[in-house]
């Protein structure tokens, strides 16, 4: 007969490696599919009515400003504008705490960490017809590109 002592052992539930690296791999797809899907829905801030575009791309003094938020991101995502006219990228933060606020233009040499809230102002010089400058937060999660035409 079985002592009380025995009955009462915890039995531990083990998992063996093949299971649990399975299982794993199911919560990172899970995770990745659900970001791209989310990331995929268009966010209205995102898009860019023909109202818009003349916010974004104005000229001002013989100058071309191009203004773009970044705030969860920047938008909008593209950007077209004239060539052969003196650039200026305008950055608008307002309450930004993202890794946005952390901006790059490599071809540039562009690395600047934007204000919680206010303007930046970058000098792209004078792009040429076809050119296209792009410009990310540090981790490259957000993008920015403008197409000069």
């Amino acid at each position: 007969m079985l002592k009380q002592s025995e009955l009462q052992k915890e039995s531990i539930v083990t998992i063996s490696p093949g299971v649990l690296l399975l299982l794993l791999t199911v919560i990172v797809v899970g995770s990745a599919l659900t970001y791209k899907v989310i990331s995929g829905v268009k966010n209205p801030s995102q898009s860019t009515s023909a109202a818009q575009i003349s916010d974004v791309v104005t000229t001002k003094d013989g100058k071309q400003i191009i203004t773009v938020q970044a705030k969860g991101g920047y938008s909008p995502r593209t950007v077209t504008a004239k060539s052969g006219i003196p650039t200026v990228l305008v950055m608008k933060t307002e309450n930004s705490y993202g890794c946005e606020r952390s901006f790059r233009i490599p071809k540039l040499g562009v690395s600047q960490v934007l204000p919680e809230t206010g303007l930046t102002e970058i000098d792209l010089g004078t792009p040429t017809a076809g050119a296209k400058i792009s410009g990310t937060c540090s981790m490259g999660m957000y993008s920015v590109s403008i197409i000069f035409n």
